[in-house]
């Protein structure tokens, strides 16, 4: 189990640099052959002309300056967004060579001068081909089912397998700050958190590991962004509730717990993603009140760790993106959400 005051992330122990580009190309990238690559010559595929316009967008950021350069940096932003949502396959990324220095390394290597938001945008998604996460269905790994809410929706079997995934992790557990899904068992399914409809995934020996805020809220809570009041669930008698149990022990302890924000939220809240859930970063639990003492209610204070860039909840680089909210969309007039 990892000690309580360790942040685990996808940052190798000594890089100072949050984003590192790996030393190694994965198997599947060794594994594409020259003849896959010449078929690409015969007729190059539309994604790949698209990465093709990205890598071009990264050098001329570089090499511009000036009032232009906002502008391009926007441009490069939309394109990145729009990468996420390509019909990808090995043979185009290794072609395109986008996970190599022409491509994405060159935004979030550490001497860049990107934007803070591309920077991270653009090692997810390298990181996610890199794994060879391809499938660009927001709702990969998920086995919908229709009724008047998602309790039927389950996870994969097939998918769990090949993609294992430990929700039971301290820290980032390597999500990206401004990470987006579109139902909560989305996030489970990507190890971020652990609950299918839970608000607090955690146990009483190594306290909480993220907590969800949603509608589901008590009068007593209030959320200010960088500082959260959160109740626990109603017990009974002189027993807490199990989820109540691992944030009274996160108080003690001091680990770090994941937040995510759900559009379950009221809509007077302007951290409110407009859908779907949103990762927001990193915070401790500070306070711990008991507010009510016939069902063993407790009232906690989360404060965000400081050092960590700002929530994604407003201007340019606000989640979930414009492509993302299509997708959404696109799933709900199919029926996928109700």
């Amino acid at each position: 189990m990892p000690e309580s005051h360790e942040v685990l992330s996808m940052q190798p122990a000594g890089q100072s640099n949050p984003f590192p580009a790996r030393s190694v190309m994965p198997a599947w990238y060794n594994s594409v052959t020259q003849r896959d690559l010449n078929m690409l010559d015969r007729r190059l595929p539309p994604e790949a002309r698209e990465l093709d316009t990205l890598k071009k967008l990264i050098k001329q950021c570089e090499e511009m300056h000036g009032p232009e350069l906002a502008a391009q940096f926007d441009k490069l932003r939309r394109q990145i967004y729009k990468a996420e949502f390509l019909h990808m396959t090995k043979a185009i990324i290794k072609k395109t060579r986008i996970l190599t220095e022409p491509g994405l390394p060159r935004i979030f290597r550490e001497c860049s001068k990107f934007p803070w938001d591309r920077k991270s945008d653009s090692w997810h998604l390298y990181e996610r081909w890199m794994n060879e996460f391809f499938d660009n269905n927001i709702l990969r790994g998920i086995v919908t089912k229709k009724g008047v809410n998602r309790n039927g929706d389950s996870l994969d079997g097939t998918y769990r397998i090949s993609h294992p995934r430990n929700a039971k992790q301290y820290g980032d557990n390597g999500a990206t700050l401004g990470q987006w899904w579109p139902t909560q068992l989305c996030a489970v399914r990507d190890g971020i958190h652990g609950a299918p409809q839970g608000g607090i995934h955690g146990d009483k020996e190594q306290g909480a590991f993220s907590i969800v805020l949603s509608s589901g809220g008590y009068r007593e809570d209030e959320d200010l962004g960088d500082i959260i009041r959160y109740s626990g669930t109603a017990g009974s008698g002189t027993d807490s509730t199990r989820v109540t149990e691992a944030m009274k022990k996160s108080f003690i302890i001091k680990n770090p717990v994941r937040v995510l924000r759900s559009s379950q939220l009221p809509k007077s809240n302007k951290y409110r993603p407009i859908c779907g859930l949103r990762y927001d970063g990193l915070y401790r639990v500070t306070s711990c009140v008991k507010t009510n003492e016939e069902t063993q209610m407790y009232l906690f204070q989360l404060e965000r760790i400081a050092g960590q860039q700002p929530i994604r909840f407003e201007g340019e680089s606000k989640r979930p993106t414009v492509h993302e909210k299509r997708a959404y969309d696109d799933c709900k007039g199919k029926g996928k959400f109700d």
